[in-house]
């Protein structure tokens, strides 16, 4: 047989080899436990109150890159070694594939599986939904967080798959769990950078971890190619997805607010107002969930509802469904209802603006970083000395705060109302 003739036939050997790999993962007794678990875990953290599914797709992103990224340093290091541990690798070895395409497919075929564990946690929240009686309003935002969960798992997984490949070692592969408990334990304490499972860093976390295993095809048992090179595309992708995506990393880091790494004077200046009854509400401009950037000023003339809210704080959503509900009785007489989203991920105002489909600007603080409290972890919070969230201010036509509630006077209590009505009726124009 000709050289010629053979790469086709080895391409077309490609897909079946594919689907070998991925039968082995799903077909597995430990996939269909750990897919059950993961269902019962998106079940326990999905039934989070909203008039749409947001905050409920976002608890379940957060439960699966935190749980099934642990899991997936085991569960990729040993997928690394099993030739090695069931000593078939002379066998898999003898076969005319090339180093890369026997990497990639080992690679495909582990991390698949992974990918079906966090789609099983996004089924078993929608469900939590359904079973306490909550609408699917907004039901295309768990598509987007499911997307957010992959890129971190993507990430770890492929580092535990390049160091257990490199090294022929699950243990050392398993090694990169230590990323995540110290991502977990030291969360206050670390740059909003180094996380990746933000909407700003998880994509070149990804590519980043794509790069990795492209290393290891590289790297893994040169000597079988004999004086052959690699391919040129392996050594270029490597380059490009090992040092592009630090480079953007490096370019959010240096452009955004973080204590620990640098600091931005508008921020600062935003920080250093201080909310008090009677004085103009303290300033700022920050994106909405349309990506306009948006400041009080704008609002001028009108009476402003200014909701200071937060994903981990479930009480929000409640919150929201209230003001969405002031916005639309109170909109004609000259109420405006903003809202301030206090997170370290900049795309979760755009989740909850766009998943419960309210009718106000939901604004992210872009400027939020990791702290030990609220206080301390963004400069809107901080101006307006926002302890406790979710917290309401509510001032008059000319933005001087009048009022500031909290906890249930927020959420049930009729003072948020009251206190709205008695604007009107001393600034009715």
């Amino acid at each position: 047989m000709s050289l010629n003739s053979a790469a086709p036939a080895r391409t077309a050997a490609f897909w079946p080899m594919i689907g070998a790999e991925l039968r082995i993962g799903l077909r597995a007794n430990a996939f269909r436990a750990l897919a059950l678990v993961a269902f019962l875990v998106g079940l326990a953290v999905g039934g989070a109150p909203g008039r749409g599914v947001s905050f409920s797709a976002y608890a379940a992103a957060e439960a699966a890159w935190q749980y099934i990224g642990l899991l997936a340093t085991a569960w990729m290091s040993l997928a690394a070694v099993r030739e090695t541990s069931l000593r078939t690798a002379a066998l898999i070895y003898s076969k005319p594939q090339s180093n890369e395409r026997l990497v990639l497919l080992r690679f495909i075929g582990a991390i698949v599986p992974l990918f079906g564990f966090v789609v099983a946690v996004f089924v078993g929240a929608a469900v939590a939904r359904l079973v306490t009686g909550q609408a699917l309003s907004g039901f295309w935002v768990y598509g987007t967080q499911l997307i957010r969960a992959f890129g971190p798992i993507l990430f770890i997984g492929g580092a535990a798959f390049c160091l257990a490949l490199l090294f022929e070692s699950a243990i050392v592969g398993s090694l990169a769990g230590l990323t995540w408990i110290v991502l977990l334990a030291g969360r206050n304490f670390l740059p909003k950078v180094v996380f990746p499972a933000y909407t700003q860093t998880a994509l070149y976390f990804a590519l980043f971890g794509i790069g990795l295993v492209l290393l290891a095809a590289l790297l893994h048992r040169r000597a079988r190619r004999g004086k052959s090179s690699a391919p040129a595309w392996l050594g270029l992708g490597t380059f490009l997805l090992l040092v592009l995506p630090l480079g953007a990393l490096w370019s959010v880091a240096l452009t955004s607010h973080d204590p620990i790494i640098r600091l931005k004077p508008h921020f600062l200046r935003m920080a250093g107002q201080h909310v008090k009854l009677g004085w103009r509400a303290p300033g700022f401009t920050l994106p909405d969930q349309d990506g306009r950037f948006r400041s009080l000023s704008e609002f001028d003339g009108r009476i402003i509802v200014l909701g200071i809210v937060s994903p981990d704080t479930l009480e929000s959503a409640n919150v929201l469904d209230r003001l969405e509900s002031i916005q639309q009785a109170y909109r004609e007489r000259g109420v405006q209802v903003v809202v301030v989203c206090i997170s370290q991920d900049e795309g979760v105002a755009a989740l909850i603006g766009r998943g419960e489909g309210v009718g106000y600007p939901v604004l992210a603080d872009i400027a939020t970083y990791h702290g030990p409290a609220g206080l301390e972890q963004s400069p809107v919070a901080e101006a307006y000395e926002a302890v406790f969230l979710p917290k309401v201010v509510i001032t008059d036509r000319r933005r001087r705060v009048r009022i500031t509630l909290t906890d249930h006077d927020v959420r049930e209590g009729p003072e948020l109302e009251d206190a709205i009505k008695e604007r009107l009726e001393a600034e009715p124009e």
